[in-house]
């Protein structure tokens, strides 16, 4: 093989348009034509209707911003869509179906559509979404493991509420595609009394930092610059905005804002059941989508049963079912063979790869492990980079398993009968966690090496063997790889493992049927202890 010369190097190396900047800020170089729309707070819309206060979130089509609705005087999300977005998604037109099909959005636990506007900017026109002001997702709970868990009983009473959302939508003859943990948000205390102050105090200011262009330097001048001292970069230009913000992280503010109510959002990859798009028009969540869509020419309403089971599994666990995999989709077959049984042969070869892959040995670090200890798709470095804390301790493996290249391979039962066991790092006392995340990461300063600490101090509610098996028979008959094999969201609803009450230890998994008694918190924060010798099972 040749060597790379010079120009191959720089006809390679294309440097981004825009300084990085926060992870959890929206991809700056989405600011171009057909993009997104330049946002700064304390900037109003539809005739000054509403106003700007604090960012709530950003994903790769929008940009979801707190705002005070002057008229109504209350608080509420605005959405604000890419240009090349508005025109593409479906969510207005199904937002607009339902209404008119009367639907009972509370019943059927979806955000309504509060009022919609479009507004034109440098990068085009974009379609603007008003709606209720939610809290957090699902999905960033898994990031909070070691600090929130969820009373078990209110896990389930919370699955319950997505299943009838899902039941209400497919009796409205509507199917959601896109049902992720994502776009499950919990519902929040009446804020509408705040002030902007009080929003401020709760939440905290705005953090902002100012948006900069990269110099227009080749490779041989990036190069040459290397050792140079830091310089002034340009402004940026008339497509970003001035500021970029990081969003409001309700998990850090006060828990007993958040109610244990769920809400769907997003609806822009819905449909009409009895007018489905073409499999290639929907995307997808990678994590939940059911595998059938990226081969089949339409989807059917039980791809959403596919999507809740995964939803089912990460309210309880706390972990997702099916992992980001950088071989796309073949590495997800893999997994899924892996987790429940070899794919149908037909997709393998869809994808021009032999029926063989679907069975082959897991690589190091690419299936959890036994009793006391787990390994993780993601290597340690690639945990610590990707900012996933709470895979870090997926890489955590043990003295005997060091040396081993192969890890067991897991199941379905196996990890939904590991939800909650202890290993290794929960065992560790603070001062070892430190040695070890030192040995992991020898350039962290003391303030990363602290934050990793307290990760995953505890896990979630342990699973008592009667849930487990119910658990275990509810994700199996979801789980089926043939859409037709699926069952119902009815037959869902009317699994035991909603109705039952399963005792703690000492009644010998007894099973009763009357309703447990309320918590005083629902959802719990720990703060870091400073040793842990182990705790007793829930």
């Amino acid at each position: 093989m040749s060597e790379l010369t010079h120009s191959d190097i720089s006809e390679m190396w294309k440097p981004s348009k825009y300084v990085p900047t926060w992870d959890d800020c929206e991809d700056l170089e989405m600011y171009v034509e057909g993009g997104l729309h330049p946002v700064l707070i304390g900037g109003s819309f539809s005739n000054d209707r509403y106003k700007v206060v604090h960012k709530l979130g950003s994903g790769g089509s929008a940009t979801i911003w707190l705002a005070r609705d002057n008229q109504e005087e209350r608080y509420i999300a605005l959405k604000i869509l890419t240009s090349d977005g508005s025109g593409r998604t479906r969510e207005l037109q199904i937002h607009q179906f339902l209404a008119q099909q009367q639907l009972d959005f509370e019943s059927a636990h979806v955000a309504p559509l509060l009022d919609h506007f479009s507004i034109s900017g440098p990068n085009g026109t974009h379609l603007c979404l008003v709606f209720e002001v939610l809290g957090p997702s699902i999905a960033s709970l898994r990031g909070y493991a070691s600090e929130t868990k969820i009373e078990p009983h209110i896990a389930r009473k919370l699955a319950r509420q997505v299943a009838e959302g899902v039941a209400h939508l497919h009796a409205t003859k509507v199917a959601l595609a896109d049902l992720s943990a994502s776009n499950i948000l919990f519902r929040i205390q009446d804020i509408n009394e705040w002030s902007v102050e009080d929003i401020y105090n709760a939440f905290g200011l705005p953090q902002a930092e100012r948006v900069q262009l990269h110099e227009p330097l080749d490779f041989a001048e990036i190069v040459s610059r290397l050792d140079d001292p830091p310089r002034d970069l340009p402004p940026v230009d008339g497509r970003a905005p001035e500021m970029v913000y990081r969003p409001i992280d309700l998990l850090q503010s006060n828990l007993a804002l958040i109610k244990p109510e769920l809400l769907m959002i997003d609806l822009g990859e819905a449909y009409l059941i009895d007018n489905p798009p073409k499999c290639s028009d929907v995307g997808t969540n990678f994590n939940y989508g059911a595998p059938e869509i990226g081969f089949d020419d339409f989807p059917t309403p039980q791809a959403d049963i596919w999507g809740l089971s995964c939803c089912f599994f990460e309210m309880r666990s706390a972990k997702i079912l099916f992992r980001d995999d950088s071989a796309g989709m073949a590495g997800l077959l893999i997994q899924m063979s892996r987790l429940l049984g070899l794919v149908p042969v037909e997709w393998w070869n869809a994808l021009g790869v032999g029926e063989e892959s679907g069975d082959e040995e897991p690589a190091d670090g690419d299936a959890e492990a036994g009793d006391d200890d787990v390994s993780a798709k993601v290597s340690q470095e690639e945990a610590h980079n990707s900012g996933r804390e709470d895979e870090l301790l997926h890489a955590t493996v043990s003295e005997e398993q060091q040396g081993s290249q192969l890890q067991p391979r897991p199941d379905l039962r196996h990890r939904i009968r590991n939800i909650g066991k202890l290993n290794q790092w929960h065992r560790m006392t603070l001062i070892e966690r430190r040695a070890k995340i030192l040995e992991w990461f020898p350039k962290d300063d003391d303030g990363a090496v602290g934050r990793k600490i307290g990760i995953l101090t505890r896990p979630p509610a342990r699973l008592l063997r009667q849930e487990a098996e119910d658990l275990e028979d509810l994700l199996s008959k979801m789980l089926r790889y043939h859409p037709t094999e699926r069952i119902s969201v009815s037959d869902v609803l009317r699994h035991p493992w909603f109705s039952k009450r399963y005792q703690a230890r000492g009644s010998r998994s007894k099973v009763a049927t009357s309703r447990p008694q309320k918590p005083k918190m629902w959802l719990e924060r720990y703060e870091p202890a400073r040793y842990y010798d182990g705790w007793c099972d829930d």
